[in-house]
Formats: C-alpha cells, sequence, structure tokens
C-alpha cells in the first residue's frame, strides 16, 4: 500500500514538473513565432512579396459546451495567431476564382493544447471606401492535437489533416494599420472516424507591408 502510494505521489510530482516545464517552453515558441512574423514582414522583400500581416489573441474552442458531439471535451483558453497574407498573383487562374490572396499562418495555445499551422486563399467580399472590410478564406490545416479519444481532455479531431474556413470583419485605423474580428472554424467534413472541429475567434491587429 505504502509503495502504490509513493508511486502515485512520484507520478503526480512528475506530472506537475513537466507541466511547469512546458510552460518555459511555449512562451519562448510564442516569442520565436512573433519575431519571425515580425522580421519577414519587415524584410527588403517584404514590399514585393507580401501584403499584409495580422497578430491577435484568438478564444480557442469558445463553443465547446454547445456542440453535442464534444461529450464533455474542451480545450478552452487562448491561441496566439499570426498570419502573412501574401500579395495577390494575379494571372488567368487567379483572376478567374476572384483574385484571392495566399496565405500562411498558425496558432499557438497558450496551455499547451492543440497548435496549427495553416494555409489557404483569402478574399475581399466586401470593401467601403478603403475603410470597412469583410474578408472570407478557405484552406487547410494541420494540428497538434489528438486525432482519436485515447488523449485525456483533448478533443479527438479525427484526422490530423482540416479543412479550414473564416470569415473577418475589420476597420482601417490608419492608411497601414487594421483592427478586425475573426471567427475560424477546422475540421475535417466527415472524413474521419471523428469529426467535432473547433473554433477560434478573436481580434487581430493588421499592418500593410
Amino acid at each position: 500500500m505504502k509503495n502504490a502510494a509513493l508511486n502515485k505521489y512520484d507520478n503526480s510530482v512528475l506530472m506537475d514538473t513537466s507541466q511547469h516545464l512546458s510552460r518555459p517552453r511555449n512562451k519562448f515558441w510564442v516569442t520565436y513565432f512573433v519575431l519571425l512574423m515580425l522580421s519577414v514582414g519587415q524584410s527588403a522583400n517584404a514590399t514585393s512579396l507580401f501584403s499584409e500581416l495580422k497578430l491577435g489573441p484568438l478564444l480557442h474552442d469558445p463553443f465547446s459546451h454547445v456542440i453535442p458531439k464534444r461529450e464533455g471535451v474542451s480545450e478552452s483558453g487562448f491561441a496566439l495567431n499570426g498570419e502573412l497574407l501574401f500579395k495577390a498573383p494575379g494571372g488567368r487562374f487567379f483572376n478567374f476564382i476572384f483574385n484571392p490572396r495566399p496565405h500562411i499562418g498558425f496558432n499557438l495555445h497558450t496551455e499547451n493544447h492543440t497548435h496549427s499551422a495553416y494555409t489557404g486563399l483569402t478574399w475581399r467580399l466586401f470593401n467601403w471606401d478603403d475603410v470597412i472590410y469583410v474578408n472570407a478564406s478557405f484552406g487547410g490545416l494541420i494540428h497538434t492535437g489528438a486525432t482519436t479519444k485515447n488523449r485525456v481532455g483533448c478533443i479527438p479531431l479525427g484526422t490530423r489533416l482540416l479543412f479550414r474556413e473564416s470569415i473577418e470583419i475589420g476597420a482601417m485605423l490608419t492608411r497601414r494599420v487594421s483592427l478586425s474580428f475573426t471567427l475560424a472554424h477546422a475540421s475535417n467534413a466527415n472524413i474521419g472516424k471523428f469529426n467535432p472541429g473547433y473554433n477560434t475567434l478573436g481580434f487581430r491587429l493588421g499592418f500593410i507591408l
């Protein structure tokens, strides 16, 4: 009995220690990706390749308690989002699909749940006097979360690769800085055994490059 109690105590100590050790590592990756995005945005070639940089905190999985597929599983908390939008390439194909801008981005969860990296295309749906705008995007996402129910406390997302869609409403604060509200959804469209999906929403600052 004593040995079992000691083993249980040792395991709990190890789990607590690993959690504490993971937090500085998370802060390192958050800092690394923010500095990487900023350095890319300020590089000499940015003005010819990229059009905009967006950064901001997002609520991670805020609708988990109202989605019946979850079975009580939630990954609440915050994620740090960074996104780079390329200039619209133009050409016959891109003009045919209404000339979207390609993008790449990431979400880093502050409590080390599901991190993700994504890419896709962004369309400008509405633009009022170069002040108020509405964007929509579609693409793919790869994540570090669970794909099955074997990981306790993690959403079983079904597949490692997910589809990602987003809608964004924003306003230009200055000629080069914007503030926007964005909502994104990621799921596998029932390709996998499980498909609860998850959402992120929040505010982002945009910087015209």
